[in-house]
């Protein structure tokens, strides 16, 4: 997004110093439920907001602190490979949707599967 021109900057600034505010003054939950709000209305309104795979999700537990699996290394390893395999291309398949402007939830693979089937499943 930072490649899009601004063709208003004064009015970006205004946007920013409000995000400031509602932070400072009302907390980061509050900033975080304004900006949904805003998204849900971009997307509803055919703004075409981009796509962003990210969550706030952070591992709390340290690399070095994490327990060896007592199980088949070989095997992890490639069931490991296999989620990472899946998980590439359930986020090529999203993407995609995405970039035909259909909203998909992820947790419904059923959904997905229809569209693209054109069937019931």
């Amino acid at each position: 997004m930072a490649s899009l021109p601004d063709y208003d900057p004064q009015e970006t600034q205004e946007w920013l110093e409000a995000l400031e505010s509602v932070l400072e003054n009302e907390g980061a939950e509050r900033a975080h439920f304004l900006l949904e709000q805003l998204l849900e209305k971009a997307r509803n309104s055919g703004a075409g907001v981009p796509f962003n795979a990210s969550t706030p999700y952070c591992n709390t537990i340290p690399v070095a602190d994490e327990q060896r699996s007592t199980g088949n290394q070989d095997l992890e390893s490639r069931i490991r490979a296999w989620m990472r395999w899946n998980a590439m291309v359930f986020y090529g398949i999203c993407l995609l949707a995405v970039s035909l402007e259909v909203c998909i939830y992820s947790r419904n693979h059923k959904k997905l599967i229809n569209f693209f089937l054109k069937r019931e499943i």
